[in-house]
């Protein structure tokens, strides 16, 4: 989130190639123009846990409060 200054990525919730296009333009933007930024947002996401195991385990606390 560029006003928060949040997350590990560019998001898009219309899936077409417009709107893609339009987030790797902005990805560029922070790469090219926003050093600092790109740095801090290329840290958190190396920080971010993505392993099996834990979205297994996510998956199951959502399976469990559902039961």
């Amino acid at each position: 989130d560029p006003i928060s200054k949040s997350g590990n990525g560019f998001t898009f919730f219309t899936y077409n190639t417009e709107t893609l296009y339009h987030r790797l333009e902005d990805a560029y933007d922070v790469f090219m123009n926003h050093k600092d930024d790109w740095q801090v947002l290329i840290k958190r996401g190396m920080k971010s846990d993505y392993s099996l195991e834990t979205q297994a385990q996510k998956m199951l606390e959502i399976y469990l409060t559902i039961l």
